[in-house]
């Protein structure tokens, strides 16, 4: 069908056939947009009243006969820019109802071997080339099922992002270096990692990590992401300079 635009001012198709076809031939009885449309009388005698009501039709009285008259196509722009304003009311009403929804946490647990392979699929997808992971690491990870994903190492090895790393000093000197991650260390008499549990901050991640049970924790949310990554910074500040360093899978 031509003119199918017509259609984003909220005409179906056969009420743009009524308008197109008066524009084309003027003004015309219900008899004569029935013979230059090939659209039935039937439909005609509920099509004319509905453009008529939605203001791109309008009747004239001649007589004793009802004619039909098209408003002029110009005036359509100008609903157009009415239709657009109102849109971008409503568009931007509901982006602030949408940011809303999306400021609540969303919480996923995951558990086992698979749990690592899902977080580590999860950083190489989502995380733009340039970006920092931050990350607290744990002192006895346990390297029989804690391995990145080949997706992960991939990434890595293309210098994808860089990473910031807080450990223990006895983690610490287990590693040899690599260019791509920093390293401070937490000393020995406040160590922070008895527990054995890890976090990482990345994109709108939080994530948990407990190695003893092989679980983890993350939490989507832009606003606890921010948060934890501006306590990240702060004691990365206060720890002494960083050195370089490489660990063999995470």
């Amino acid at each position: 069908m031509k003119y199918k635009t017509l259609q984003t001012l909220g005409l179906e198709p056969d009420e743009v056939t009524v308008y197109t076809t008066l524009c084309k031939y003027g003004r015309l009885t219900l008899a004569g947009v029935a013979k230059h449309s090939a659209l039935h009388r039937p439909r005609l005698y509920k099509l004319l009243p509905v453009v008529v009501k939605k203001g791109v039709v309008v009747e004239q009285v001649i007589g004793k006969r009802m004619y039909y008259m098209p408003i002029e196509p110009r005036l359509l722009h100008d609903r157009l820019q009415e239709y657009i304003g109102a849109f971008s009311e409503d568009v931007d009403e509901l982006q602030g109802v949408y940011e809303g929804q999306q400021q609540k946490p969303d919480v996923t647990f995951l558990l086992g071997k698979q749990a690592y392979n899902a977080l580590f699929d999860d950083i190489a997808d989502i995380l733009p080339k340039g970006e920092v992971i931050y990350r607290y690491s744990a002192r006895n990870l346990n390297e029989k099922h804690f391995h990145t994903s080949k997706k992960y190492r991939d990434r890595r090895s293309k210098g994808h992002f860089d990473r910031q790393v807080i450990t223990s000093e006895s983690r610490a000197a287990q590693k040899t270096k690599r260019l791509d991650r920093l390293v401070k260390v937490i000393p020995e008499s406040v160590d922070l990692f008895d527990d054995n549990v890890s976090q990482m901050i990345y994109s709108d991640r939080t994530v948990m990590i407990d190695h003893d049970n092989e679980s983890v924790f993350i939490v989507r949310s832009k606003k606890i992401a921010n948060f934890q990554r501006k306590l990240f910074k702060l004691l990365w500040k206060q720890l002494p300079e960083p050195k370089r360093w490489r660990q063999s899978e995470d």
